[in-house]
């Protein structure tokens, strides 16, 4: 017994020691990290369930509405579209519709508004000098430019379309596209009516472009950028046509171009009005750069014949000038020969003129019209008769 003791007494003398709690602790740490981690793995499995669950749930009810991404892959912003001198630039022109050999497509750099055709003097693109209008039109960083560029290929053909332009990140410009597409053609529009809502380009389309044509009948379409280009996405699709008796002609509700629209020595405007209930309004241009938005009101309709015998229609209409004061003329309406374009009216009084201060009344008695009109003196009745298409005379 005792020589065993003796034995142990050595062993435990040569034996290293050992420490087992340091072990022990070191264990569960291990233990706990992998416990950690199926614990976090359970729970992405169990939110990515969750998350299955709820979009399977939503394929069968109502879901969140989503805004529309815009197609292709991100592309970052260029320079601002605002500092750019679209007048002096260099812009890719696309396909002209039914005008391809008198305009034709490609890469143009434009110096002072121009780029010759073909070496030519006469044949010419220009960039028209309204201000641009600046929008986010592709849902991509940074926003684009809108703005108009035409063709002079031959006399009397001068089609012209909406440009939306890109600034790319390494200084050059991207097309997206002609804005104001029909597969009918080139359709004009009003250059100094274009807006953005949203993401939608609203214009007042005037029906299919051709040579020596008046400006058609106005009608507002809206336009998207759908990734390889715009396309139309509100509005009419066909275009509108007037009746052939002037006494069946909604004035009310229709386009107008009103020549002489104010007395005048140089070039006179001539606004082209969309009214809707009688109501209307339009930007005036003179020369390049003096804009005017302008309110019409439809205030009184009559019939007259004219100096061939053909009835008239006349209209007082009422705006206001940029001051502020009250204007008001009368204009004769015949229909047109094409029907696709806007009446046009032509002066026979207005206010600001001739001692006239208003316009109280006018109607028609066989071929003369006559008008009660206010001036400096008190309230008259004067009588004018047509003698030809641009003139009236007065005969009392």
């Amino acid at each position: 017994m005792n020589d065993l003791r003796d034995v142990m007494v050595e062993l435990a003398d040569e034996a290293v020691p050992v420490d087992l709690r340091d072990r022990v602790l070191r264990r569960s740490r291990v233990i706990g990290l992998r416990r950690t981690a199926g614990t976090a793995l359970a729970a992405v499995v169990v939110v990515a369930g969750i998350a299955g669950a709820a979009t399977a749930v939503g394929g069968g009810g109502r879901s969140a509405p989503t805004a529309a991404s815009p197609s292709g892959s991100i592309t970052p912003a260029g320079p601002d579209p605002r500092t750019i001198d679209w007048r002096d630039s260099t812009i890719e022109v696309p396909r002209f519709a039914g005008f391809e050999s008198h305009c034709p497509a490609g890469k143009r750099r434009f110096v002072g508004g121009r780029s010759p055709i073909q070496g030519t003097v006469e044949d010419y693109f220009w960039i028209d000098p309204a201000p641009p209008v600046y929008a986010d039109l592709d849902g991509h960083p940074g926003d684009e430019a809108l703005l108009t560029v035409g063709c002079n290929g031959e006399p009397g053909i001068d089609p012209y379309l909406l440009l939306a332009l890109k600034p790319m990140p390494d200084g050059s410009v991207r097309t997206l596209g002609p804005v104001v597409t029909d597969p009918t053609g080139v359709l004009d529009y009003d250059r100094d009516d274009v807006r953005v809502d949203g993401r939608v380009v609203i214009v007042e389309t005037m029906g299919r472009h051709r040579a020596n044509r008046g400006p058609g009948l106005k009608q507002q379409r809206g336009y998207a950028y759908e990734g390889r280009g715009f396309r139309q996405v509100s509005g009419p699709t066909t275009v509108a046509a007037e009746p052939s008796d002037v006494r069946r002609i909604d004035f009310r509700n229709t386009t107008l171009t009103f020549n002489e629209f104010t007395k005048c020595t140089a070039v006179c405007p001539a606004p082209v009005v969309r009214f809707v209930d009688g109501t209307g309004s339009d930007t005036v241009r003179v020369g390049q750069a003096s804009f005017t938005r302008y309110t019409f009101t439809i205030q009184q309709i009559s019939f007259v014949a004219g100096a061939t015998g053909t009835q008239l229609a006349t209209v007082t209409v009422g705006w206001r000038a940029p001051d502020g004061t009250p204007a008001q003329a009368v204009f004769a309406f015949a229909v047109p020969k094409d029907p696709t374009v806007a009446p046009v009216g032509w002066r026979v009084l207005g206010t600001a003129s001739d001692g006239v201060s208003e316009i109280v009344d006018q109607h028609g008695s066989g071929n003369v019209l006559m008008v009660t009109v206010r001036t400096a003196t008190g309230q008259e009745q004067r009588g004018y008769r047509q003698v030809n298409v641009v003139r009236w005379a007065r005969v009392s």
